[in-house]
């Protein structure tokens, strides 16, 4: 590119003839070739990227660090990283991707080796150097393959500079390799004027001096400017659309959810409601549960207290009988006494009889106490008689009185058992009822506090 940098020693080309006080970065420096034409510009500082390191040695021996001279041992690409260059015969057409119709050209271009080598964008080439807006910065590059796409990738870095010295090829020779028209074109909308095309060059390449237009600059930020309030714009307004559409929906959901809340309010108070009718019924049947039980209580009670009188009665009836026995043992030992001397009688009137003959008056006086004895016999067989008929009475009466006492003790013991066991399964149904009161206590206070706690509500 030695005669599309004496171009900017021209000055119908460059006013000033030098680039005084700009920077000059290089892209693709080579061994330094064209060391000489860069220093004859006059920059305050020149910075030189080279990926082969045996390129790179090159120049830092030849280079003036003194003066503002470097060198970066890595190359310019895309996207920054490790890459790896595809090394060729001739070291100058070296490049990322294999080359396809510079072959045509170049039918002796062979493959060497692959080089792994660190890859940073032009972007970030650019911004450690620290660029003043207002100085006529250079930027060379000479990247085979891919001027074109760092170029596409890195165009706000270009701003950075006032003119572009760029070797790219007049079609694609390389894979994925942007054609010169293209790449033209792309400068032309970054803002840049073509000022040099150096038909000299041997095709398939193109050497050309581009200088970035103040003016076009100014109109590509205008429309960029332009551009991007009309896409606040439409996104305001899509935002704005949408913000709509969500005050809609969420209008339309509060809305529904109010209902919902309506509803959900009017079940809960029908629930509730409801709960309380179930307290009412639940209180209304312990109240009769509880009356019941009084009443079966008092059952109770009087059945205990006619136990006990049947008791008493039986005591009583026994009483009677003890009585009576004694009544009865008494008149048997009179009747054993009446038969002992009714014995003792009858012997005498047999010895009397005996003695009849002698004692007439005797016996007569013996026949009248005989008849006075069998009188008082016949009225102590009356009275035996009259004593056994009533032994036998109260002993018919006391064992009526002990089956009626047995029987009412079975009875009340039967209908005791029976109004316990009532009287416990009532008490069971008053305890679940007290529970089942509680719990729906419980519930009717929960379902309260809930509602309560509803914030729509």
């Amino acid at each position: 590119m030695r005669a599309t940098l004496r171009g900017l020693l021209d000055p119908a080309v460059n006013p000033q003839g030098t680039l005084h006080g700009a920077t000059i970065l290089v892209v693709g420096g080579g061994a330094g070739a064209d060391l000489p034409h860069w220093r004859a510009l006059r920059g305050a500082r020149l910075v030189v990227w080279e990926p082969q390191p045996n390129f790179a040695d090159a120049l830092r021996r030849n280079l003036n660090t003194h003066e503002g001279e470097s060198v970066v041992i890595a190359a310019v690409a895309p996207v920054a990283g490790e890459i790896t260059l595809r090394v060729l015969n001739n070291p100058r057409e070296s490049g990322l991707q294999p080359p396809t119709r510079l072959l045509e050209y170049q039918p002796r271009l062979s493959y060497v080796c692959d080089l792994t080598v660190p890859a940073q964008t032009l972007t970030q080439a650019v911004e450690p150097l620290q660029l003043a807006h207002d100085m006529p910065h250079l930027l060379v590059l000479d990247a085979p393959g891919q001027a074109g796409a760092i170029l596409q990738s890195d165009t706000l870095a270009l701003q950075s500079f006032t003119w572009l010295a760029l070797r790219v090829g007049s079609q694609s020779l390389y894979e994925e390799d942007i054609p010169g028209d293209e790449v033209c074109d792309l400068l032309q909308r970054a803002g840049f004027e073509l000022v040099a095309d150096d038909l000299d060059v041997l095709p398939p390449h193109r050497e050309m001096l581009w200088r970035r237009s103040l003016l076009k600059v100014q109109v590509l930020q205008l429309q960029r400017q332009h551009g991007a309030a009309v896409a606040d714009l439409a996104e305001a307004r899509a935002e704005l659309l949408l913000e709509k559409a969500q005050v809609v929906q969420v209008s339309d959901a509060m809305a529904q959810a109010k209902a919902e809340a309506d509803k959900t309010a009017n079940e809960r108070q029908a629930h509730i409601d409801a709960l309380a009718r179930d307290k009412a019924q639940l209180s209304q049947a312990r109240d009769a549960q509880t009356k019941l039980a009084a009443e079966r209580q008092a059952q109770l009670e009087s059945l205990t207290r006619d136990k006990a009188a049947a008791e008493k009665a039986a005591a009583e009836r026994v009483a009677q009988i003890e009585q009576l026995n004694q009544a009865k043992a008494a008149v048997d030992k009179t009747a054993a006494d009446r038969a002992a001397q009714v014995q003792q009688l009858t012997q005498a009137r047999d010895e009397q009889a005996k003695l009849a003959g002698e004692q007439t008056e005797l016996a007569a006086e013996r026949q009248a106490q005989l008849e006075s004895l069998k009188a008082s016999s016949d009225a102590l067989q009356s009275q035996l008689a009259s004593a056994r008929a009533e032994t036998a009475a109260a002993r018919t009466d006391a064992t009526a009185a002990q089956a009626n006492v047995t029987r009412v003790e079975q009875g009340s013991r039967s209908r005791i058992a029976e109004l316990e066991d009532e009287i416990a399964q009532l008490r069971l149904r008053q305890r679940l009822l007290e529970e089942e009161m509680i719990k729906a206590e419980g519930q009717i206070e929960l379902i309260k506090d809930v509602l309560l706690r509803e914030p729509s509500l």
